[in-house]
């Protein structure tokens, strides 16, 4: 089962390095990293089409003009040739065991798999932790992840990263 990852690039030249490398580290193999560049002003281009040549795993498409995330992230599934599709941001990092634990909870027959996050300053501090849930969620019990009352998992549900 093959894994695109979505990456929508926009001025992230310093962050961009780190974030491929991490996809291209999975343990999990059967990856591509589908690259958007949302017409960037600064390096982030240049980047993506060495990384683009230098590794079959990587691919890229470039608009011409910025489109923004929502259509940045259409035209990265668009690209994508996985069976399965996670979004990641550019200035994001991706634990080299994730694809592997999000696809090892696939045995299950869910219709999502989400993962947590943890979010960290400049510096490198943690700021906020979303752990990753222990178990798998039944079809009635989802509707609680949907209730304002349930803030923790309402603000984990809201991001696009984290889900395969």
């Amino acid at each position: 089962m093959k894994v695109s990852i979505i990456i929508p690039v926009y001025n992230a030249e310093r962050t961009l390095e780190r974030c491929v490398n991490s996809v291209l580290r999975q343990t999990y193999r059967d990856v591509e990293a589908v690259l958007v560049d949302d017409a960037s002003a600064d390096g982030s281009r240049d980047m993506l089409r060495i990384y683009e040549k230098s590794n079959p795993r990587i691919r890229i498409v470039e608009h011409e003009r910025n489109q923004g995330q929502m259509l940045t992230r259409r035209d990265g599934c668009q690209a994508a040739t996985g069976d399965y599709v996670m979004f990641l941001d550019a200035d994001d990092i991706l634990p080299e065991f994730t694809l592997s634990l999000c696809l090892s909870a696939l045995e299950s027959s869910p219709d999502i798999v989400i993962g947590g996050y943890s979010t960290r300053s400049a510096e490198g501090r943690p700021m906020r932790q979303i752990p990753v849930f222990d178990r798998i969620y039944q079809d009635w019990e989802l509707s609680m992840f949907w209730d304002d009352n349930f803030s923790h998992y309402g603000s984990f549900l809201r991001p696009v990263w984290g889900k395969l």
